[in-house]
């Protein structure tokens, strides 16, 4: 084997090494996702309560799916660790009839995630009774240590721009888009995680001149309703209120997390993935791959220069 050969096979034994680091850097932190209702080969109608565990040692959030073919149809987004309890609503009304497989995604501050695949289930006709009984929010809203979780809710029929940031070094940051309400009986609505601290910002409707302006503490482990009703609502225009949330059967200890690091921090999150980045071994693992391959193409190139 000459030297170029050896170098090539270097290069790729690197790759391989890597991407099998990488892969399995998920798995070696313990996470456990599964489903125990509804259970394989249910036929399910109305509104459901999907059941089970999503925990991870470095927990972000966890997302449910129904899986169609290669699609996944977003079910739900929630941020906190739940063992054998709720862990969403599943509206059938909002899907076709047909079958699906459930699926939970777990996703952990570095961004890195691992589906789980569940159970498979049918989706029925819907009864007189489930068609006109009103629509459900499909994310439980538990207590989470280390966190603070909030529920915007757009009450108007106005779509609306929301943001929020903080006074403090290593919070959380960002702005939400809220369509306008849909039906009487339900608004629109979006949750997302916050580090502890003091938060301000605006509110605005699309159609308003000016927005209105807030702040308030985000306290660990508190739960707040922040409910948009636009001009014309008085006092209760934008109210923040904290609320005691739904109760899952168990939780991993105050101890299992750690707000003081800047890991903690938790975007807006809803149907679209937005998750902070951090160097966590497997990127360090990718950028020393990088080097590597580079440093060899170098040493090829010096090897075997371009003849004239």
């Amino acid at each position: 084997m000459n030297l170029f050969q050896k170098h090539i096979v270097t290069i790729l034994l690197i790759f391989v090494l890597s991407s099998i680091f990488v892969g399995q850097s998920f798995a070696e932190e313990g996470g456990t996702a599964s489903i125990i209702s509804p259970t394989h080969g249910t036929t399910v109608s109305g509104v459901v309560t999907i059941r089970g565990t999503a925990k991870h040692s470095a927990l972000d959030k966890y997302e449910v799916f129904l899986k169609d073919g290669d699609n996944l149809l977003w079910v739900t987004t929630a941020f906190s660790v739940v063992e054998n309890g709720n862990l969403a609503r599943l509206d059938t009304r909002k899907f076709p009839k047909g079958m699906y497989q459930l699926v939970i995604r777990l996703v952990k501050a570095d961004g890195n995630y691992q589906n789980f695949d569940g159970p498979i289930i049918t989706i029925g006709d819907q009864s007189a009774t489930d068609t006109h009984a009103a629509q459900v929010e499909s994310a439980f809203l538990y207590s989470t240590p280390g966190k603070a979780i909030a529920r915007l809710r757009n009450c108007t029929g106005q779509a609306l721009t929301f943001d929020y940031n903080s006074f403090q070094d290593f919070r959380s940051s960002g702005e939400l888009a809220l369509d306008g309400k849909q039906s009487d009986d339900m608004c629109e609505y979006i949750d997302f995680a916050l580090v502890p601290g003091k938060y301000h910002g605006t509110a605005k409707g699309l159609a308003e001149d000016d927005g209105f302006t807030y702040e308030f503490e985000a306290i660990d482990g508190s739960i707040y309703n922040i409910t948009y009703n636009g001009s014309g609502a008085g006092l209760f225009e934008l109210a923040i209120e904290p609320i005691s949330g739904d109760t899952p059967s168990m939780h991993l200890p105050t101890q299992f997390y750690d707000d003081s690091v800047s890991s903690q921090l938790m975007p807006v999150t809803g149907n679209n993935t937005n998750v902070v980045m951090h160097h966590q071994p497997a990127y360090i693992a990718l950028l020393v791959l990088v080097i590597l391959v580079v440093g060899g193409m170098l040493s090829i190139i010096k090897q075997h220069p371009k003849k004239q």
